[in-house]
């Protein structure tokens, strides 16, 4: 997000300001960065994960995620 870059970069903005600026609510630019710092790395177990869900959603379309749990 744009937010962040200009404070890696160093610029001294307050985070109100820069909202203000991009048309964001602080509340939503606190909101987006929890989200953010929540989503796991897409690699090792995950990864694998998700790409056994994937592979198996694609060979039966018509699976739900009960059969697809039992399928792993």
């Amino acid at each position: 997000m744009i937010i962040q870059k200009g404070q890696s970069d160093g610029l001294l903005l307050p985070i109100s300001l820069s909202c203000l600026a991009l048309d964001v609510s602080r509340s939503g630019y606190y909101e987006w960065l929890m989200r953010s710092e929540k989503i796991p790395a897409e690699n090792g177990e995950s990864s694998d994960l998700i790409n056994q869900i994937q592979k198996i959603a694609l060979e039966f379309p018509y699976y739900g995620y009960r059969r697809i749990t039992a399928e792993l």
